[in-house]
């Protein structure tokens, strides 16, 4: 086996592992990547398939950038269940928490990303239709941080996860107390 092989197996398995670590070694093999020949750029947009639930790719020719949109079934659960929250308490989203919890996360998240340059991020948080919440991001020529924006994309899924179970289990306990506390039964 020659350097060049070697290399594009290691790659291969250095991707095998981050997407194992997740949990999403599975959703790497039912999209088909199982190898990469020569290196992680052949298979890159595979990779990208498989990381999120939602993939929408173009390319800007005038300003020669890559704009992709990402979305996640987790990220859509999760705007949903604080639109839920926020009704609840009678609170507009720009003024809930969970907002701008979810925007520190983000901000945390793309700063591996961020750190050579080559790339700008912006997030949707709209719940109107199917993959309205998502993450805009846009890379030029400059950028060389696949590897950083594949694994920041995978914890991005992981902690929406996270926090749709948290969230879930909140607005549970809180439906259940409001059911319980009825003021025009207790005034009679």
């Amino acid at each position: 086996m020659d350097y060049e092989s070697i290399c594009g197996s290691l790659q291969t398995i250095c991707i095998a592992r981050l997407f194992y670590g997740y949990g999403k070694l599975d959703r790497l093999l039912e999209c088909g990547v199982t190898q990469s020949a020569d290196d992680l750029y052949e298979i890159y947009y595979e990779l990208l398939y498989a990381v999120c639930d939602y993939l929408s790719l173009d390319y800007d020719d005038l300003y020669e950038q890559n704009r992709w949109y990402f979305s996640f079934h987790s990220m859509m659960q999760y705007y949903r269940l604080i639109r839920e929250y926020g009704s609840l308490h009678s609170m507009k989203l720009r003024e809930n928490p969970y907002i701008t919890k979810a925007e520190d996360m983000l901000d945390v998240a793309f700063y591996p990303c961020t750190c050579g340059g080559g790339i700008s991020w912006e997030y949707q948080k709209k719940i109107g239709s199917e993959w309205s919440s998502g993450i805009l991001v846009e890379t030029d020529g400059y950028f060389r941080g696949e590897y950083e924006l594949l694994e920041t994309l995978l914890t991005i899924d992981e902690w929406y996860k996270a926090e749709v179970r948290k969230l879930e289990n909140l607005l549970k306990k809180e439906r259940a107390h409001t059911k319980r506390y009825v003021p025009e039964l207790e005034a009679a």
